[in-house]
């Protein structure tokens, strides 16, 4: 895994060191270890959810960039985490295609860069239970 703040500059570090917000932010995106998965499994990720439903695009990738449409707090903390996310120049090849997962509700824009141990912490039985069987959460979380 890639730990963002160590690829930063000081003064990016030392802004988003004295921004509560901005740390809280990170949190709740990736956990306490601030870590993304490698790049490649993010791919990979995002493959299945714009193409693992055989050749098209999982049924519960829905709701495209929603959180630029709606105004809520909700749909605030999706902005500020995407802002995070370009900061860092985190992305897959597949972000023009992710959206917001039905089944669970997140970002997939963000999800797909997620810890499989924040996700496991984060989502509810019914949610994996919601999500169809190529899914890489329901993967990752029942193997």
């Amino acid at each position: 895994m890639r730990r963002l703040w160590g690829s930063l500059d000081v003064s990016f570090l030392a802004e988003l060191a004295n921004d509560a917000r901005g740390l809280m932010l990170l949190k709740d995106w990736l956990g306490d270890g601030g870590e993304v998965v490698p790049p490649s499994h993010a791919n990979w990720r995002g493959s299945v959810c714009c193409g693992g439903n055989m050749g098209t695009p999982c049924p519960n990738n829905v709701e495209p960039n929603w959180w630029n449409r709606i105004k809520s707090a909700i749909a605030d903390v999706i902005c500020d985490q995407l802002s995070l996310k370009h900061r860092f120049s985190v992305s897959t090849k597949f972000d023009e295609g992710l959206h917001m997962c039905k089944s669970c509700g997140c970002c997939l824009k963000l999800k797909v860069h997620t810890p499989i141990s924040h996700i496991k912490d984060n989502t509810s039985q019914a949610a994996i239970d919601s999500m169809p069987d190529y899914c890489w959460m329901k993967k990752e979380l029942t193997v």
